[in-house]
């Protein structure tokens, strides 16, 4: 875009002021190419900060930071409007929260036949044919099956969606795609209620069934997501009561706990139905490592760090003992990332690096982990930890094609918190960087990044 072309070339300008600047004094400042615009770049570098004649263009450097910003994809995190609960990365698929396993989707249309007949089975037999409970039950399994092809269907709008009414700001396609996805929706909910409808049937008629434990859950799961949840807690209860040995029960209080946690932002509530999953050992609860991912989060939440620092050690500790227990790689990949939020509030900037490294798999994941935290200090705004982060990755890799990334970050953080002698030494450290960058082998990008980065900051000192 010419916006970019010109703020680069305009950085190009004021960077090539700073070098000579640096380099040679005020004879060979006086030879430097300078923009039209009144700008301020003295020769002496101290009294270019200091102060600035009348008139010259300034730009303020950045005060404070922004609320960290996740990096992770799996999932959009939860926020609330009053800067409520933090939602985490990693979110559980359907089956596993159904506790089944996962079901390879099907054509609709073969779908729809399957449902056709079925029901028409359940139509014709008496409420005694034995057979019967069975055929309902497949009917329910086969409208969860509908039930996750309308889903997809519902998410195919998205990003039509997004495309029409964010980017192009085209209202003709933003109605048509918002359309589509609401009429998906209403598509959705339909299954979704003759899938109830099934499950009702067969808990009535058939109570004795030996699968009714099973039956008891999917009707409670199928109610809460049409958003029935006092019905569906009647039910969740009842198989609680009656079936306390089932393996759906864990599945059950994480159904609660998950309805608080997001729905409700109850963090106590959600605590202590995430801690009844976890009363059921891993080898007859599919759902354990994830309801221990969940606490760690709670109480991230609670604001309690220390603990939630500790729950995501306890999901690097169950990952390693159960190594095939369900999606335990993933966790832990995930705990590794996110352990650095809690840190953040919790840990010592200086120790960081020897407590990454007890958990990640290697060093450069460890040193991974210590950028990531880096660039949460910065973002919001808690300086010295940032400096002291961003000095301890150079220090350890001074090759880094990051190094020009991590030199403007703590040279920014020292504008905004130390005095003008400070700013100075890292300012020159930073052009030292740049010119470095210049005569070294470094990708052509990272040296323009480097080019525009340098003169930002120096606009700032301006």
């Amino acid at each position: 875009p010419m916006y970019a072309l010109t703020k680069s070339k305009y950085a190009v300008t004021v960077l090539f002021g700073a070098v000579v600047v640096m380099m040679g004094g005020e004879a060979a400042a006086e030879q430097a190419p300078m923009s039209s615009a009144p700008m301020c770049i003295p020769a002496d570098t101290e009294r270019a900060i200091a102060a600035c004649p009348a008139g010259a263009r300034k730009e303020v450097a950045k005060e404070g930071g922004n609320a960290p910003v996740s990096r992770m994809t799996a999932a959009e995190r939860k926020r609330t409007s009053s800067g409520g609960p933090t939602g985490p990365s990693l979110q559980i698929d359907m089956s596993t929260r159904l506790g089944r396993e996962k079901t390879r989707a099907r054509a609709e249309n073969l779908l729809k036949k399957e449902i056709s007949i079925l029901e028409r089975l359940v139509a014709n037999s008496s409420a005694d044919d034995p057979r019967r409970p069975e055929v309902l039950l497949r009917l329910a399994e086969t409208q969860f099956e509908m039930q996750i092809a309308k889903n997809a269907k519902v998410r195919s709008f998205d990003d039509p969606i997004y495309e029409a009414c964010t980017r192009d700001q085209d209202q003709a396609r933003c109605k048509a795609a918002r359309k589509g996805q609401k009429d998906a929706e209403a598509e959705l909910d339909a299954i979704r209620a003759d899938s109830i409808r099934t499950y009702a049937t067969l808990v009535r008629d058939h109570p004795n069934f030996k699968r009714m434990d099973e039956v008891l859950f999917s009707l409670a799961f199928a109610l809460q997501e049409l958003d029935q949840f006092e019905k569906a807690r009647s039910v969740y209860r009842r198989l609680i009561k009656d079936y306390p040995n089932s393996r759906f029960v864990p599945n059950a209080y994480l159904s609660f706990a998950e309805y608080y946690f997001n729905e409700e932002s109850d963090m106590d509530a959600a605590a202590k139905f995430y801690r009844k999953v976890l009363e059921f050992p891993p080898k007859r609860n599919s759902v354990y490592g994830y309801a221990l991912y969940k606490v760690a989060w709670v109480e991230y939440n609670r604001e309690r760090y220390r603990q939630s620092l500790q729950g995501f050690v306890d999901i690097l500790e169950f990952a390693r003992k159960n190594q095939y227990a369900n999606d335990a790689k993933n966790l832990a990949k995930q705990a590794r990332k996110e352990m650095v939020l809690p840190y953040s509030r919790y840990g010592s900037p200086g120790k960081a690096l020897q407590f990454f490294r007890r958990y990640a798999r290697n060093d450069a994941e460890a040193h991974e982990m210590l950028e990531h935290l880096a660039e949460l200090y910065y973002d919001t705004g808690q300086w010295p930890e940032a400096i002291t982060v961003y000095h301890k990755l150079m220090a350890d890799a001074p090759r880094s094609n990051a190094l020009c990334d991590w030199q403007t970050k703590v040279t920014n953080a020292v504008i905004s918190s130390r005095p003008k002698q400070d700013q100075i030494v890292e300012l020159k450290r930073l052009v030292d960087i740049y010119r470095t960058f210049q005569k070294g082998n470094r990708p052509a990008e990272k040296v323009e990044e480097c080019k525009v980065e340098t003169a930002t900051t120096m606009l700032w000192l301006g």
